[in-house]
Order: C-alpha cells, then sequence, then structure tokens
C-alpha cells in the first residue's frame, strides 16, 4: 500500500537517504532527523519521454540533460569508484549540469501550461532538486 501509515511503519526508526518517487505520501521525512529524502531522475526522464510529442524541443533538452547525468553513473560504474571516488566525480561533473539544469527548468516554467505534459515534468523535475 502507497497510505502514509504504511510508510511511517515501515521507516519508523530507519535513518539514512529514502528515494521516493515524488509521492506526497513521503514529504513527512523531509525535515526527521537523520532521513535524507532524494528524488528519482528515472521517474523524471519518464515524464520528458511523455511530454516529447508536446513540447519536443524542450522535452528533448531535458532528456539529453538527464542523460548527461546518466554518463557521469556509467562512468563511475566503468571505473568501479570507491564511495569517495564517486563522489567527487559528481561534484566534477554532475553538479554544473544540475546547476544549469534547474535554471533551465526555472526559466521554462513560466513559459508552459502547467497542467500539460512539458508543464507537469519540469515542475516535478525541479521538486526533486529540494528532496
Amino acid at each position: 500500500s502507497r497510505a502514509q501509515k504504511v510508510a511511517l511503519q515501515l521507516f519508523k526508526d530507519y535513518q539514512g537517504v529514502i528515494q521516493t518517487d515524488g509521492y506526497a505520501v513521503y514529504d513527512i521525512y523531509e525535515n526527521k532527523k537523520g532521513v535524507l529524502p532524494i528524488g528519482c531522475w528515472a521517474h523524471a526522464r519518464r515524464k520528458f519521454e511523455e511530454a516529447l510529442k508536446e513540447d519536443e524541443v524542450r522535452a528533448s533538452y531535458a532528456l539529453e540533460q538527464i542523460g548527461l547525468l546518466y554518463d557521469v553513473e556509467r562512468q563511475a560504474d566503468q571505473e568501479n569508484l570507491s564511495y569517495e571516488q564517486r563522489s567527487d566525480l559528481r561534484t566534477r561533473l554532475s553538479y554544473p549540469i544540475m546547476v544549469a539544469f534547474e535554471k533551465w527548468l526555472v526559466q521554462e516554467y513560466p513559459k508552459v501550461l502547467p497542467k500539460g505534459r512539458i508543464g507537469k515534468a519540469i515542475k516535478y523535475t525541479h521538486g526533486i532538486y529540494h528532496k
């Protein structure tokens, strides 16, 4: 079940990272000490794929940026990097991509219909930046 009480029971004493799909039930962990909620790039990617027919230019750009982030992870896997090395690689390569992508999301959102597929994709993706 995706009910909040189930999530509360499941993660009652948990401390660490919780990766979610942005479902509001998990918002209770935003301020819980010892818990770091993070968003899911696969869900963001899927939303932009669904928006391709509606706004090919914006959706393609977003998919390209997410693909660049995936490339960094692929590189880390191929090089069998340690946690510390992976963190350094992300700081060097992923962070600049994410900063630029977030600026783009903020810039583009006022230009699209909020209830359209591209509007929903942009809003969702911007939301995972702050999880």
